[in-house]
Parts: structure tokens; C-alpha cells; sequence
């Protein structure tokens, strides 16, 4: 008896929120004063470190990274089919000069706005329907210590993803 091997591609979902999230920066741009998404591949990227106080770091920036993976099983056996439920986090990173004068954390609300607008557009990733559904469930906002004047608003989105594997 042969056992199958079923494979739920991680890479390949990750790299199809990074797909989504790049092919969308007139949404992500939408309501952002302090800057604008314009290079994809240098703003939206994979990972979850980033040297905030780098002097090459474009903002605002968006790193997605992969932090849980759950399955279920529909049915029991050989021939069962899995249900894997991944969750990404998607971190959301916007640059800030202290000013007296301006509300400090309305780009970050609208980031965090921008980007489950995003994927409440796009429920289900990829041109084969390898993620069921995709949906961000909660987010949670912080901010950095102040530098020279400036800090950073970060907010953390969960994504939950339903894939379904053959």
C-alpha cells in the first residue's frame, strides 16, 4: 500500500499574498500622507526583520512571514484530505517625525485599512484556487521608541488562510 503524500505548497501561498499585496498599491496607497508604495519588490517583501533605523529602508514597508499551520482532516484513512489553516503575519511599517501639529497615527490606521481592504477584495489567492478563502482576522498596532526625532508605527495583521490539499 502506498501512502500519499499530500503537500501543502507554504512557499507558494506566501509568495501569493507577496503577489497580491504588490499588485494592489493604488489600494495600499490610498490615504497615506507621510508616503507612497512605488518599488514592489523593496517595500512588500518576505521576512519578518528589518533594520527600522537603516537609512535604505523605504517607507512605509510591508513584510509577511508565515507563523502557524494547522491542519484538519476531513476524512480518515489514506484517501483522507487535509485542511490546513495557515496564518500569516503581515507587518505593516510606517516611518514618523515627531510634530506637534499633525494626528501621528492616522497613516498607520489607514495602512492597516489599506491592507485588509486588499485582501477582503482578494478572498481567495492564486489563479488556481489552491487557498479557499483568505481573510484577516485581528490586527494590533504599536509603536517604537523615538530616535532622533522619529519612530515607527507598526501594525501586525493576522492572516487566515484555508487551503485545501488533494
Amino acid at each position: 500500500m502506498t501512502l500519499l503524500n499530500p503537500k501543502c505548497e507554504l512557499r507558494r501561498i506566501r509568495d501569493f499574498i507577496l503577489v497580491c499585496l504588490r499588485n494592489n498599491k493604488e489600494t495600499l496607497n490610498a490615504g497615506l500622507s507621510l508616503g507612497v508604495f512605488q518599488r514592489d519588490t523593496e517595500q512588500i517583501k518576505a521576512g519578518d526583520y528589518l533594520p527600522l533605523a537603516s537609512k535604505n529602508i523605504l517607507y512605509p514597508t510591508i513584510l509577511v512571514k508565515l507563523v502557524e499551520k494547522t491542519e484538519e482532516f476531513k476524512n480518515i484513512g489514506n484517501a483522507g484530505r487535509k485542511r490546513p489553516q495557515l496564518t500569516f503575519k503581515i507587518i505593516g511599517i510606517v516611518k514618523n517625525v515627531l510634530n506637534a501639529q499633525r494626528e501621528t497615527d492616522n497613516d498607520i490606521l489607514q495602512l492597516c485599512t489599506n491592507i485588509e481592504a486588499v485582501f477582503r477584495n482578494n478572498i481567495q489567492l492564486g489563479d488556481d484556487s489552491i487557498v479557499l478563502w483568505a481573510q484577516p482576522v485581528r490586527a494590533v498596532f504599536d509603536t517604537t521608541e523615538v530616535i532622533d526625532n522619529q519612530y515607527f508605527d507598526i501594525v501586525l495583521i493576522d492572516l487566515e488562510c484555508v487551503s485545501e490539499v488533494k
